[in-house]
């Protein structure tokens, strides 16, 4: 009896930690999303923030997190215009959605990105390019209060 109850607590729990670390549904642009090319006279780091990114987010806590996907559909000196969708992740009781966005360009210590609201906790939302990165390798690192991401680059198909 106490063999086969420490099975299915084992297995209830391997079942739980599994789960807990993998996005249930992968984030999906809406079929109307257009990447306007910058103007040439906007500073080319401004400019490289300019398209579509992607991957998934990462609570350092407990390790969990959904997709998510970005694009920078309309990028100036001082702003970015764009769409913000998120997958489902069930453990942080994050569903589906998408947002459009109005973001502030912003500078901090060499490196420019922007900042806007989260709509999945109501907390502002950055993202930087990474320090060092080319155009090859581009890397825009987000972040919010208690999360993390390293988007990359989504070539278009």
């Amino acid at each position: 009896m106490k063999k086969g109850f420490l099975s299915i607590v084992l297995a209830v729990l391997a079942v739980m930690l599994t789960c807990s670390h993998v996005v249930a549904v992968d984030a999906t642009f809406p079929k109307n999303i257009q990447v306007v090319p910058p103007k040439p006279d906007i500073a080319p780091d401004v400019a490289r923030l300019s398209g579509m990114w992607g991957d998934a987010w990462e609570t350092p806590i407990w390790g969990q997190g959904f997709d998510a996907k970005l694009a920078a559909e309309k990028v100036s000196d001082n702003q970015a215009i764009g769409t913000y969708c998120w997958g489902d992740n069930l453990g942080l009781r994050v569903t589906e959605g998408c947002i459009k966005f109005h973001a502030e360009i912003i500078w901090k210590e060499g490196q420019v990105g922007f900042l806007f609201e989260s709509p999945n906790y109501r907390r502002n939302i950055t993202f930087f390019l990474k320090k060092g990165a080319t155009p090859e390798n581009d890397l825009l690192e987000g972040r919010d209060a208690r999360n993390i991401i390293k988007m990359k680059r989504i070539r278009p198909r």
